[in-house]
Parts: structure tokens; C-alpha cells; sequence
């Protein structure tokens, strides 16, 4: 194995790169573990079992999706060098991860960004399972009253009825909104690749910033439950019914509305433990926050990719109210949140490596 490293070898270098590059994110890891520690600790003190269920499950479609890009890249990467007539073709693929993993600090800093991402996740989503116990749902009636204010008599999605004639529209959102999960995987993998420190660190800070700060303290400050479980848990307002019973009648007639069908199990796993699904959440939106983050990371590779990223965030900020899922100031919440600390993040990520450097 002429000029490849010995497996060892190239494990101690990746694992010595690792602890060095945890230098510049060990912030994170402290926040993460503030986070968690602070939630269970508030937890026990009010006798509360945190549903920590739809954490895990989360956990393993992360790591599900992340070995399922690794291998899509892997098979693309072989296919490349036996086109190019290469001998010993997987020799070869060998060679250039190892040479990878010899790229000890690059290579500790994608598992150390990739490890933030999933752990910050998954504390996330059993913080956000429990957010009803903790605080009980109460905002809504609030909320719903602001906005048919603002819209002068009407709710959002009533200025939009003309949408629901076209029933493969709605299809198409409730596609988009539905592979929201698997598009931040893949753009946590995108992102994780970075050589650009800077600019990665900064999106990190946004991210966690979005899921522990948005999504899970001031999402417990507004406990609210969204449009679709409003009659469930308030009293019903007619335009929600009759949002509901349209998105119903969508889903009967092309069988592609997977909304109703996730909005059913969430509320019924709201009063059953032994559903493995949870997270009843409206305010602020988690989907839309991170959908502009990732237009606004798209800008910096020119008008066509920051036009495609926008286009998706203005879809499923869009797709959040017209599927019931959220009030639309839940998603005018979410992107006046992400603009803010995109701005902060600039500076933070600064003072990040350069105490990095420093130590």
C-alpha cells in the first residue's frame, strides 16, 4: 500500500486533530451542555419526566441520513475513479480518505461541527416534547386575536384562498415542508465540510441560537399550539375548521397531504405515551428559521444560489400557515429572529477563533 498510511496512523492524527479542533467550538459544546443540564434540572425540580422519545428518534435519523450522504458520496467518488481508468480503484478511494483523516484539524473540525449539529438537535427536540408540561398551552387565543386584527377581519390564510383550489400546489408544499428535516441534514453535512471557519462557526451560532434560544425558551414563553390543534385545545374558531376540513378534503382526494396525517399523530401522541412521535410547538417557527438561514448562508455563492435559497425559504414560510401548522407571526417571528443574530454572529465568530488561536 504504497504512500497510504497505516489505518493506526491515520486514526491517532484524525483523533489528535479532533481534540485540537474542539478548541474552537467548545463553546457550543458548553451551551449544549448549560442547555440540557439546566432543562432536566427544572424538570425534576417540578417532578417532571422529560419525553425524551422523539429526541432519540431524532438522534437516529440523523446519524440514518448522514451515513446515507456519506455512502451516496462515497459511491460517487468511486464511480469517478474507475471512469478515470485509475488501477486499483479502491485502493485509491482508500487513499484519499485516509489522507482525510491524516488532514487532522480539517478533518476534526467536520466531526466537531457535524457533532454540534446533532446533539443540539436532539436536546432541542426533548426540550421541545416537553414544553406543554413545563408551561401549558395558553397563547394561541392571543395570537389569533392579533392576527385577525392585523389582516383587518380576515386570517392569513384566508387572503390566500384561492391556493386551495389547486390541490397539487398544497400537494407541493406539504412535499417541501415534509423533506424539511432531510435538507437540514444534508445542509449540516454541506456545512460541517466547510474550510471557511469564520463563516461556519457564524452559521452554528444562528443554528444553535435558533433551536435552544427560539425553539425551545422563547417557544416556552409562548406556549402555543398553531392553527390545526386550535379547536382541540381553545375554543374553535370557524376559519381554523374550516382550514382544517379543506386540508382534510385534499388529502381524500390525492392521498398527498402527509400533513393531516403527522398533525393527527402529534395530537394524539399529546395523551399517549406509547406514540414515537411528539413536539406539539407553534411559536416561534423552527422550519422557518432555518429555512432563511439557509438563504442567507447561500448569498455569499452569488445571485442564482441566494435566488434558490430564498425561493425555498419564502415556500415553507408560506406552507407554515396554509398547512395549518403555524400562525404567520409565528413565521414573521422566526425571520425577524435569524436576521438579528446573523448580525451578532458576525462578531462572535471572530472572538471564537481568535481565542482559538490564542490558546
Amino acid at each position: 500500500m504504497e504512500n497510504v498510511p497505516y489505518p493506526k496512523e491515520a486514526i491517532s492524527i484524525f483523533l489528535h486533530g479532533f481534540l485540537q479542533a474542539s478548541k474552537l467550538y467548545r463553546d457550543f459544546y458548553i451551551i449544549v451542555i448549560l442547555h440540557m443540564s439546566g432543562f432536566l434540572t427544572v424538570s425534576y425540580l417540578k417532578g417532571i419526566t422529560p419525553v425524551f422519545r422523539v429526541g432519540i428518534a431524532y438522534f437516529y435519523t440523523s446519524f440514518i441520513l448522514f451515513f446515507s450522504y456519506f455512502l451516496v458520496l462515497t459511491l460517487l467518488r468511486y464511480t469517478k475513479i474507475r471512469l478515470k481508468g485509475t488501477e486499483r480503484p479502491f485502493l485509491s478511494l482508500m487513499q484519499s480518505y485516509y489522507s482525510a483523516l491524516r488532514n487532522g484539524h480539517r478533518a476534526g473540525q467536520f466531526l466537531n461541527a457535524y457533532c454540534i449539529f446533532i446533539i443540539a438537535y436532539t436536546s432541542f427536540s426533548i426540550f421541545k416534547s416537553t414544553i406543554p408540561k413545563l408551561v401549558p398551552f395558553y397563547a394561541d387565543p392571543a395570537i389569533a386575536d392579533l392576527e385577525h386584527r392585523l389582516f383587518f377581519g380576515q386570517f392569513p390564510h384566508e387572503l390566500f384562498g384561492w391556493v386551495y383550489q389547486y390541490e397539487y400546489l398544497i400537494v407541493f408544499l406539504d412535499a417541501l415542508y415534509l423533506g424539511w428535516t432531510a435538507i437540514i441534514v444534508i445542509f449540516a453535512f454541506y456545512l460541517s465540510l466547510k474550510k471557511d471557519a469564520k463563516e461556519q462557526i457564524r452559521i452554528l451560532y444562528c443554528y444553535v441560537f435558533g433551536l435552544l434560544v427560539a425553539g425551545n425558551i422563547i417557544a416556552l414563553l409562548f406556549s402555543s399550539v398553531g392553527p390545526v390543534f386550535h379547536g382541540s385545545f381553545f375554543a374553535g374558531i370557524d376559519a381554523y375548521d374550516a382550514l382544517n376540513l379543506t386540508l382534510n378534503d385534499i388529502h381524500a382526494r390525492t392521498s398527498g397531504v402527509w400533513a393531516v396525517v403527522l398533525q393527527g399523530l402529534l395530537l394524539d401522541a399529546y395523551s399517549n405515551a406509547d406514540i414515537p412521535v411528539s413536539g406539539i410547538s407553534a411559536m416561534p417557527s423552527i422550519h422557518v428559521y432555518l429555512a432563511f438561514l439557509i438563504a442567507i448562508s447561500f448569498k455569499k455563492y452569488g445571485y442564482t444560489a441566494f435566488i434558490i435559497g430564498f425561493s425555498y425559504a419564502i415556500l415553507i414560510f408560506l406552507g407554515s400557515f396554509l398547512l395549518a401548522w403555524h400562525y404567520l407571526l409565528d413565521g414573521v417571528v422566526s425571520i425577524a429572529l435569524v436576521s438579528i443574530m446573523w448580525r451578532l454572529s458576525s462578531q462572535l465568530s471572530i472572538r471564537a477563533i481568535h481565542r482559538a488561536q490564542n490558546e
